[in-house]
């Protein structure tokens, strides 16, 4: 009865742990993702304010993709190893004739439906598609220095 008892106890102890695993595997996940779009985020308006500043226009027309700061060493090589991949690039608004990024856009695709719904509810996206989860940002840029020097038909500091 003692045996019966104590391997009882043991296996509801491995089904009690079983079950929690899941749950804080699918928190876990959240965390790295997060992580990682607060990285690729950071790093993309930084990749984007030195073209600005070198350029001196925020007409910055090369796409913004994951190779790219993967190139320019801001992110790790591997930020596509696992059960999701990053995507990026901006949105763009129309002034005055020229062209320069409003919103980064982070798009998580997952490799199954099972893996986004375990992490969807510890995330939030400005737009849930299929097997993909949409992140908007803003792209805040300041020119205010040099505003009596702005073009505004070009997009450039004079």
């Amino acid at each position: 009865m003692g045996i019966a008892l104590s391997i009882s106890a043991t296996l509801g102890a491995i089904v009690f742990v079983l079950m929690l695993a899941s749950p804080l595997t699918a928190y876990r996940d959240a965390i790295a993702i997060k992580s990682t779009l607060s990285l690729i985020e950071t790093q993309a308006n930084l990749s984007y304010r030195k073209k600005v500043m070198l350029s001196r226009c925020v007409t910055d027309n090369a796409p913004m993709t994951i190779q790219r700061l993967i190139n320019e060493k801001r992110i790790p090589t591997d930020v596509n190893s696992g059960l999701h991949t990053f995507e990026t690039r901006f949105t763009s608004i129309n002034i005055n004739g020229w062209t320069r990024p409003n919103y980064l856009e982070i798009r998580v695709t997952f490799a199954d439906s099972a893996a986004l719904e375990a992490i969807a509810s510890h995330l939030n996206p400005t737009i849930y598609q299929p097997l993909t989860l949409v992140f908007l940002t803003p792209i805040q840029i300041d020119v205010t220095d040099n505003l009596s020097h702005f073009d505004k038909k070009t997009g450039c500091l004079q």
